[in-house]
């Protein structure tokens, strides 16, 4: 019905009642789809957003990781150095 009206009409603009708008010859609008080329654009726009906040997540719990380690390897090595010189003391004595 709303692409008749808007073929003899072809100045005005006619809504559905599913949001369909008709205008001379075009028809925009109405439900969205699940697996039109839009909805998919729509669809990969979300998944690359999602990817890049969570390769940015991986990046900083990476860099966290590498920190951790070299505080551990700093400790040990503290931990290390003070057993040795400890060792080396009662030696002495």
């Amino acid at each position: 019905m709303g692409r008749e009206l808007a073929l003899s009409n072809p100045d005005a603009f006619f809504l559905s009642q599913s949001g369909e708008c008709f205008h001379n010859v075009t028809v925009t609008g109405g439900k969205q789809r699940s697996e039109g080329p839009l909805s998919m654009k729509r669809e990969l726009r979300d998944v690359l957003r999602l990817l890049e906040e969570l390769e940015r997540a991986l990046s900083e719990k990476e860099l966290r990781a590498l920190a951790l380690g070299r505080e551990i390897r700093t400790s040990l090595s503290y931990s290390i150095a003070s057993k040795t010189r400890n060792a080396k003391r009662k030696s002495w004595q």
